[in-house]
């Protein structure tokens, strides 16, 4: 009974063997035909993005009282930087304080053109103009 079980699986992969190809298989047999090797990854290159500085950072910060409203700006200014800011400090602390850094940051994104977006209730994500937070 149990060789029976056996030769029924073996019948079963063989029959899995021999299905129709899929995109990624045909892929993968195109582009590892000439090696016995692992797979390697293929590198992506992107049109829209020219070599050098067009590389995108993603930097933290903490917005612990007003006066860091201007260095994460500074930051942020610099160039092609995503800024995720920690917010929960100057919320347990003063919320008119962080209602005005907020308003500061809200007000620099929209004149520069970049993009602002909250995630949960303790961080903020601030997108440059090259980049667009999918809400």
């Amino acid at each position: 009974m149990v060789e029976r079980f056996f030769r029924m699986g073996e019948k079963l992969l063989e029959r899995f063997k021999h299905k129709r190809p899929t995109h990624l298989d045909e892929y993968h047999h195109v582009h590892n035909a000439h090696t016995s090797q692992t797979p390697e990854i293929p590198e992506i290159k992107f049109k829209n993005v020219e070599s050098g500085d067009s590389a995108l950072q993603i930097r933290t910060s903490q917005l612990e009282d007003f006066a860091d409203t201007e260095t994460i700006l500074t930051h942020f200014r610099k160039g092609n930087t995503i800024m995720l800011v920690k917010i929960r400090q100057l919320r347990e602390k003063d919320m008119s304080e962080l209602k005005r850094s907020i308003n500061r940051l809200k007000t620099h994104c929209s004149t520069s053109g970049s993009d602002m977006a909250g995630i949960d209730e303790d961080w903020l994500v601030m997108a440059p103009e090259t980049a667009h937070i999918v809400r």
